[in-house]
């Protein structure tokens, strides 16, 4: 008898995973659900369903203002271990199961100033302004089954996306893709038998910002994903990456990324496509995090 990494933690009650992510946590449909200004009608199939299954997360990517302290921090805090560094980015090593590449050269944008919270979103504690914000999420790469790297391109361009090859080695083999609202998805083989195979011993040239915990990263409980349409990108991941939906509050859906976690996927900038005829919602904020 088999039992799943999803399954296995939640025997342990490892990171509160033994019970699902409350949607009305982030939702904003907690006091109004049913309401016209919460959506619940079903979401549409994107296109046809792949058949794939995401089995593992290579890596995120994140920019941020100073990447070496960023490093610094998150080795000293989560444990995690730096694999590289090339003096424009830090890769790292997420527990014995994932990565995380730091890239420099991130500025705020302009049009949001970081100081105080957008409408709509919550800022510091008590409704205090937002410290100033210096790195952004801005793309992940998954390991799907199966995998066939001419097969994968075949299915990306039949749904009308445009995969660029990304490949590394004689093992890594990926490819880039734009999501609904232009985010960058990466699709690969990655996997515990070709990824991270060798210990990571890096040095980071940023002092600690603290005297190192000594924890464990062991799970990805979810990542928070802020989006101009959430049914679509719903849609999408579903359709695409074999992700399950769970239920839809209104204003975001939460849904399994097989057995490696949860994802919360919400709808941002004030409004949302799907919400009803004459929304035309801006571009979503700079608000995905981990």
């Amino acid at each position: 008898m088999t039992i799943s990494r999803r399954k296995a933690l939640q025997a342990l009650g490892v990171a509160a995973v033994g019970a699902p992510l409350s949607l009305s946590a982030q939702g904003r449909c907690m006091l109004t659900f049913g309401t016209p200004a919460c959506n619940t009608t079903d979401i549409n199939p994107i296109f046809q369903p792949t058949g794939w299954k995401t089995t593992a997360l290579d890596h995120l990517t994140f920019r941020a203002a100073d990447y070496r302290k960023e490093a610094a921090f998150y080795i000293a805090l989560m444990g995690w271990r730096l694999r590289s560094d090339d003096g424009k980015q830090a890769v790292l090593d997420i527990g014995d199961w994932g990565g995380l590449v730091l890239r420099g050269g991130y500025q705020a944008p302009a049009t949001l100033p970081d100081a105080a919270p957008a409408a709509g979103r919550a800022g510091g504690p008590g409704g205090a302004p937002r410290a100033p914000r210096r790195a952004a999420f801005d793309s992940f790469c998954w390991g799907i089954e199966p995998w066939d790297a001419k097969s994968v391109e075949a299915a990306l361009r039949q749904r009308g996306l445009t995969p660029v090859a990304d490949n590394q080695g004689k093992d890594f083999q990926s490819f880039h893709v734009k999501d609904p609202d232009g985010f960058d998805l990466q699709i690969s083989n990655g996997s515990r038998k070709n990824r991270r195979q060798a210990a990571a011993h890096g040095k980071t040239s940023a002092p600690a910002p603290f005297e190192a915990t000594s924890w464990k990263t062991v799970w990805l409980d979810h990542i928070s994903f802020e989006v101009s349409n959430y049914k679509e990108t719903v849609a999408f991941y579903a359709a695409l990456l074999g992700w399950h939906p769970g239920t839809d509050e209104g204003s975001q859906s939460q849904c399994e990324i097989g057995d490696i976690g949860d994802i919360i996927i919400r709808r941002g900038g004030g409004g949302n496509r799907g919400a009803g005829p004459g929304t035309t919602p801006p571009p979503p904020p700079d608000t995905r995090s981990v």
